[in-house]
């Protein structure tokens, strides 16, 4: 509403409230605050300004399409979760999303109910109570796959994602891939997602960080190196480069600002100059030595009674550890077990993808044995459903695996239904 004072016609002022922030007066002398304003009077029109991502996230978390509401039950959100799985693997991914999304607002729900009950709440069991914890981590898988389908959307031109305009979508990516590492700093897909967010939205340095923390990962705990993240890496450093030249900065980039290197390839190169890696040398010329490192007898790990404490050991105790992992499934996982704890439940995923690879080591040692846990993994529901959201490396192990078992074990895991 504008309102002119007797006089003030030319102090005419723009009241801006940014949502969220501090309240801005526009003058014909600039942007000041409330309290900076000259005394005297002035005519104002205020307006209310909403921050696009606001407004993005709003949408977001309100937007169900035909999901059903699901209710905080714990069968109901796994249910929910397989289900938005299968319909990301038909390629209805809006409403993978809108489903993933659902599952979410009553994971949070139950999880309120869990570390905060109230007098009058009714916690509903659904089969069984999980923990807190629990439903923390089935939160972090969540947010990880909606920021999976939020990147597929995107890729795929979708409107109804970049209404509100690409930034805020890709801030909507990052946003959900920060929930997913806030829960468990190690998901690495995540951190994919979010640097491809970051690079996008021009925040290159911490682009980088992520980037290069895929690429490590994978350069050190895997045979098959991930060829997205270091495609882009690649961008992400030619990007750099080009602000460098552009803005004529000198010394090392702030991206790097110790000057040391940060990752090496699988060959042993160091993908910054050798000028760089003079810097970090002692001052008498030498190169530092690395700090001895002090052997830690490994923990024994007791045998599965259920699948999701198969799911806890390969996907957080032992993540990043390859070797321990094929111990574990040659010592714990046998294919009677897989099909007593995955007879009626999906696997998921994650996990199907870390047997998988874990197989794929197995096989160059053992063949028959990896023959019948694969032959078992193939009468698991929906297996060849999670499989199709394997990654790139997922999918190179899963043809591995597919190369050295048996006729059976192959045939199996092929045949439809």
């Amino acid at each position: 509403m504008t309102s002119e004072s007797p006089g003030a016609s030319k102090s005419k002022r723009l009241d801006v409230s940014l949502h969220g922030g501090e309240r801005l007066v526009e003058t014909e002398d600039g942007l000041f605050s409330p309290d900076e304003l000259p005394e005297g009077p002035t005519s104002a029109e205020t307006v209310m300004v909403e921050d696009p991502l606001d407004v993005a996230v709003a949408w977001l978390e309100g937007d169900l399409g035909e999901a059903a509401e699901v209710p905080p039950r714990w069968d109901a959100i796994q249910a929910a979760k397989a289900s938005a799985q299968e319909l990301f693997a038909a390629a209805s991914t809006g409403q993978a999303r809108q489903a993933t999304t659902a599952a979410i607002q009553a994971a949070l729900r139950l999880q309120r109910l869990l570390e905060h009950p109230e007098q009058d709440d009714e916690i509903p069991l659904g089969g069984s109570l999980p923990k807190a914890e629990e439903v923390g981590q089935m939160l972090g898988v969540l947010y990880s796959n909606r920021s999976l389908l939020l990147l597929s959307l995107i890729q795929g031109g979708d409107r109804m994602v970049l209404s509100h305009g690409p930034e805020a979508a890709w801030n909507l990516v990052a946003r959900d891939a920060n929930s997913a590492l806030a829960v468990d700093a190690s998901n690495f897909k995540a951190s994919y997602r979010r640097a491809r967010a970051l690079f996008e939205l021009g925040e290159l340095e911490k682009a980088l960080v992520d980037a290069n923390q895929v690429v490590d990962y994978y350069a050190r705990n895997s045979s098959t190196p991930n060829p997205d993240a270091a495609a882009l890496r690649d961008k992400i450093l030619e990007a750099i480069q080009k602000e460098r030249r552009k803005w004529g900065e000198k010394g090392p980039a702030r991206w790097n600002r110790s000057g040391c290197a940060l990752v090496t390839e699988l060959g042993g190169s160091n993908f910054l100059d050798v000028e760089v890696e003079q810097k970090c040398r002692t001052p008498n010329g030498t190169a530092p030595l690395p700090r001895p490192l002090i052997p830690v007898a490994p923990k024994q790990l007791a045998a599965p009674r259920t699948g999701g404490e198969i799911e806890k050991v390969l996907l957080s105790t032992l993540r990043g550890k390859p070797t321990e992992q094929l111990e574990y499934v040659k010592d714990h996982v046998s294919p009677d077990l897989i099909r007593r704890f995955f007879r009626r439940t999906p696997m998921g995923p994650d996990l199907l993808g870390a047997l998988v690879r874990t197989l794929a080591d197995m096989s160059t040692q053992d063949v028959d044995r990896t023959s019948e846990i694969f032959a078992a993994m193939a009468e698991v529901p929906s297996a060849k459903t999670q499989a199709s959201m394997f990654d790139a490396e997922e999918k190179s192990c899963l043809d591995r695996v597919l190369a050295a078992v048996g006729s059976s074990a192959a045939d199996a895991w092929n045949r439809d239904g």
